[in-house]
């Protein structure tokens, strides 16, 4: 049961955060340290002198179980509950706090460097409170004390279930308790991910200790130093089973996004394909992937993940400057960024947006032949929910990203370039044709109107033969961009042929077809075009034909001679004007 412990070195030891430690943290680390050492002077008198060998042996086990940790990626964790299992049912709670104190403060504070004294201190105490705590409990459920008395046996389990939830949840609160106070709902994602976990340990321990127990009553000290070393080995085989369980997760992540770069060639697809598998090596609630725009200087949400629809609504809408906060000033360094605590810390602390809401980021840039393509952002709700060795796989994972995410954008763009006109920037005939037989299906399947407009410059040639062929394309240029601003997103807008746009409008009908119609043509007649420097500013005019499916035609070719006519009409009537495909029949 390390897991804790582990985090709380990490709290205490980390680098920045160590110039950032509260005074509620200090005050109660204090604390805690005091109370283990009255726990252990509480315990004093209840140790025997005539087992002190024993107790030898128990804490050089309780040493080596703390040096043969195991690094899993819910957390860390190591057999030592065995020791505390074994020392409880043959020596009582007095020997168990003590022993579990002191392995603690031996095997991390002297042997092991790298430590701070107080995270040491914290740590005994740690386990000598909640040995002593479970102790209680123990006998308050009715747990046999008497020191002849076997604790194994059957009646005596429910009491021994006690011990060892206490045990489990008095360890865990008191790391987790500070947490608490920082954030209250942290402690809930950190237990629901660490619980299979611990629920595995304390199963294999509490067999291990029982094994070791009834060893000790055979054949005495020496069956302690032979499953001792059968520990160890279990330990051993554990640690390795789980580096290389994680080592294959990792590789095969790198292998389904290489694999995924060849079979998927949409942007938006392949990217949360990419979470997806970051997802199988570091746990996270939000992750968005920002797609890096050289022209604006800034990163675009492209792929947001996240359990909160207000919270992804916001991000998607977010655009990140260059610069600005820490994602922003990856664009620049192109290094990865760890924040383990952004509330801990006081620049980040007072960032807006995602610096608010995740209490833990990992920030990575995404890199192809030494060229920004993105940022990948992860994110949790609990602090310290980054690893430095998950920063190194990710990172490399980011670059298989880039790499496959500039694929995919090349192929958009080619793709793009076959349905797009050049001259304007927006969809070609070709491209129209196809949405306009697509919409024709989707409407007799779902029964939905829709509506098309056909729009002609007025004297579109008179303008050219006077001002100039170039003059005549930014015209073209300017009724595009009015097109593409006044419609949806769902709409295509599209150039029809020469100085003609069609604009295809899904789920409208006519009456707001003449509406969007008319807001069209007065935007377009109040954007004056600039033909050259010393000339003065010309403003143009379109004539624009309505028709509605299936009212004016069952087919493509019926709606778009419809709207041809409606169009025709409105040029007839003397230009700058909406027609619709029954003003034009009742002329007819």
């Amino acid at each position: 049961m390390a897991i804790c412990r582990m985090k709380l070195e990490r709290i205490k030891g980390g680098g920045r955060m160590k110039r950032h430690t509260s005074p509620w943290f200090a005050v109660y680390g204090l604390m805690m340290i005091l109370l283990g050492a009255a726990a252990l002077g509480l315990m004093l008198p209840g140790l025997k002198a005539d087992d002190w060998q024993s107790y030898v042996i128990l804490l050089a086990m309780g040493m080596f179980l703390e040096w043969f940790v195991i690094s899993t990626p819910n957390g860390d964790f190591s057999l030592s509950f065995v020791l505390v299992f074994v020392t409880f049912i043959l020596f009582g709670t007095p020997a168990t706090v003590w022993i579990s104190a002191l392995a603690t403060v031996f095997a991390r504070g002297i042997v092991n460097h790298g430590h701070s004294m107080k995270t040491v201190l914290f740590n005994g105490a740690q386990y000598a409170l909640s040995a002593l705590l479970a102790g209680i409990v123990y006998e308050q459920a009715g747990g046999q004390i008497a020191p002849q008395a076997d604790k194994l046996m059957a009646s005596n389990w429910l009491p021994l279930a006690a011990y060892v939830v206490t045990y489990f949840v008095t360890n865990h609160l008191l790391v987790n308790i500070y947490a608490a106070r920082e954030q209250a709902r942290a402690l809930y994602p950190y237990w629901r991910d660490v619980f299979k976990l611990e629920l595995f340990t304390c199963a294999l321990s509490i067999c291990l200790g029982a094994l070791t127990v009834l060893l000790y009553r055979v054949i005495g000290s020496a069956g302690v130093f032979l499953l001792l070393g059968l520990i160890i080995l279990v330990n051993a085989l554990l640690k390795t089973y789980f580096e290389l369980g994680l080592a294959h997760r990792e590789l095969k992540a790198l292998h389904e996004i290489a694999l995924q770069a060849s079979l998927t060639l949409k942007t938006g697809e392949l990217l949360h394909k990419i979470l997806h598998q970051a997802l199988k090596v570091v746990k996270y609630h939000t992750a968005i992937i920002y797609l890096w725009r050289e022209e604006l200087e800034q990163l675009v949400p492209q792929v947001v993940i996240s359990n909160n629809p207000n919270y992804k609504a916001w991000l998607e809408n977010n655009t990140v400057e260059a610069g600005d906060g820490l994602i922003g000033q990856v664009v620049r360094t192109r290094q990865t960024v760890i924040v383990y605590d952004c509330k801990r810390d006081k620049l980040i602390r007072r960032m807006p947006g995602i610096y608010q809401i995740m209490r833990s980021l990992l920030i990575l840039p995404m890199v192809a032949d030494d060229k920004l393509v993105g940022v990948m952002v992860l994110g949790k709700r609990e602090p310290f929910g980054f690893k430095e060795n998950q920063k190194q796989l990710l990172t490399i994972m980011a670059g298989q990203a880039a790499l496959a995410t500039e694929r995919a954008l090349l192929y958009e763009k080619i793709e793009n370039m076959a349905i797009t006109d050049g001259l304007t920037c927006i969809y070609n005939h070709r491209y129209f044709y196809t949405r306009l037989e697509e919409e024709f299906q989707r409407a007799k399947r779902y029964h939905h109107p829709f509506s098309l407009l056909l729009l002609d410059v007025d004297h579109f040639k008179k303008f050219n033969d006077t001002y100039g062929h170039q003059a005549g394309d930014k015209v073209l240029q300017r009724v595009a961009k009015v097109l593409t601003r006044e419609t949806r997103r769902s709409d295509v807008v599209a150039r029809y042929g020469g100085e003609e746009f069609a604009v295809l409008l899904p789920n409208t009908e006519l009456s707001n077809a003449v509406r969007l119609a008319n807001r069209i043509r007065l935007a377009i007649k109040g954007e004056p075009v600039e033909i050259g420097s010393n000339r003065p500013l010309v403003s143009v005019t379109v004539s624009i034909g309505v028709a509605q499916a299936p009212v004016h035609g069952h087919e493509p070719g019926e709606l778009i001679e419809a709207a041809d006519r409606a169009l025709y009409h409105a040029k007839g009537a003397g230009r700058n004007r909406v027609s619709t495909a029954e003003e034009a029949e009742e002329v007819d």
